[in-house]
């Protein structure tokens, strides 16, 4: 048991097994010296690592990683795992699409891509295609692709809602914000999912022309961090980390959706792009994966 006040170190000899296990400096507000106090760090003792996880969507990254076969996991994350039977019976794909060589497949998805991106961006789209057609799954980041991510409308609006809500978690408990740690066990209960629900919805990239819409439209979690806190009694400075995850790959409703007004399978390159993706005859030769966009905005305010 450590105690700052008394600075003393106590031990339960009845549990001790003659190993020792250092946690922190107990005379430290901030062992390892990376801006973030021990009662907050994920691990005070190593400065690599300064994070204060306060929320994380229902749906997690870790889960993700998790999904080894195509027996589990988002449809999205499925790849040769459909016969072209099952997929003549998909609404919108026929007959005439098995017509058209892999080649071709690979072409009408690139010419779909550089049509629906401008600029830097579509560069980092076929980047993401090949990434794609390399077979070696599991995660992807690109810094043009975070800049973009970051610059976008909706990402402003995440974070003005997220951080207005612990702006004034702040204010109204005079600076304390140790009680809006995430507990996975209890998260209904959390601080940040219980202001957050209904109210504050993640960042969509939903643009036309830009390439942020073909190459992450909307996503599928997200995890928020404080990495560093200050406050000296009456003002309090802050960053926040931001990791958005999303999967590179296409389900059903990406084809043919109820309520969607422009279906995206009366487009060939989307049908491609599910073909080369779900078609068994490919044998699991091309795999989605995990996108993953990280940023972080640094707050500061006054509680007076």
């Amino acid at each position: 048991h450590f105690s700052r006040a008394k600075m003393t170190y106590e031990l339960d000899k009845s549990q001790y097994d003659g190993s020792v296990f250092v946690w922190s400096d107990p005379c430290l507000n901030d062992t390892d010296g990376d801006g973030l106090d021990d009662l907050l760090d994920n691990n005070p003792i190593d400065s690599t690592v300064h994070e204060f996880i306060i929320y994380e969507t229902a749906k997690t990254d870790e889960y993700l990683k998790s999904c080894t076969g195509n027996d589990e996991g988002p449809d999205d994350l499925c790849y040769s795992n459909m016969t072209k039977e099952d997929l003549r019976n998909m609404p919108l794909i026929n007959w005439s699409d098995f017509l058209l060589s892999e080649k071709n497949h690979i072409m009408n998805w690139k010419l779909l891509a550089w049509t629906f991106s401008s600029g830097d961006m579509v560069d980092i789209a076929q980047d993401m295609i090949n990434y794609f057609l390399s077979g070696n799954g599991g995660t992807y980041s690109n810094d043009i692709l975070t800049k973009e991510a970051r610059r976008h409308s909706d990402s402003h609006r995440y974070i003005n809602e997220t951080t207005n809500i612990i702006n004034d978690w702040i204010k109204n408990h005079n600076g304390d914000i140790k009680d809006l740690a995430y507990d996975i066990e209890n998260r209904d209960n959390t601080i940040m999912v219980k202001n957050m629900k209904d109210r504050v919805d993640p960042p969509t990239y939903d643009d036309i022309w830009g390439g942020l819409g073909i190459c992450v439209d909307g996503t599928y979690g997200n995890q928020i961090d404080i990495t560093s806190y200050k406050f000296d009694g009456g003002n309090y400075e802050y960053t926040v980390k931001y990791t958005i995850y999303d999967i590179f790959g296409l389900d059903n409703d990406d084809i043919s959706h109820p309520d969607r007004l422009m279906q995206f399978g009366l487009i060939q390159g989307f049908r491609s792009w599910y073909i080369l993706q779900h078609w068994d005859a490919y044998n699991f030769k091309y795999k989605p994966y995990i996108t993953y966009i990280e940023f972080e905005e640094t707050i500061k305010g006054s509680i007076k």
